[in-house]
């Protein structure tokens, strides 16, 4: 599954194997997008919320 959490968010702190998501031949990863592989799917719901949060406090602050 992919979260995005935005190019700012500190992905250190984020204790999973996430990947940058890049779903393209040619072209570099979506900057701030990131992927957990589905052998993890039982944090999906965790980092879904996560990534709401993230949205939610971006768009307060704009």
């Amino acid at each position: 599954m992919v979260f995005r959490l935005g190019k700012d968010y500190p992905i250190d702190r984020i204790k999973k194997p996430l990947q940058e998501f890049n779903p393209f031949k040619n072209k570099g990863p979506l900057t701030g997008w990131y992927e957990l592989p589905f052998s993890n799917k039982y944090h999906w719901e965790e980092m879904t919320q996560l990534a709401l949060d993230t949205i939610r406090n971006q768009k307060t602050k704009v």
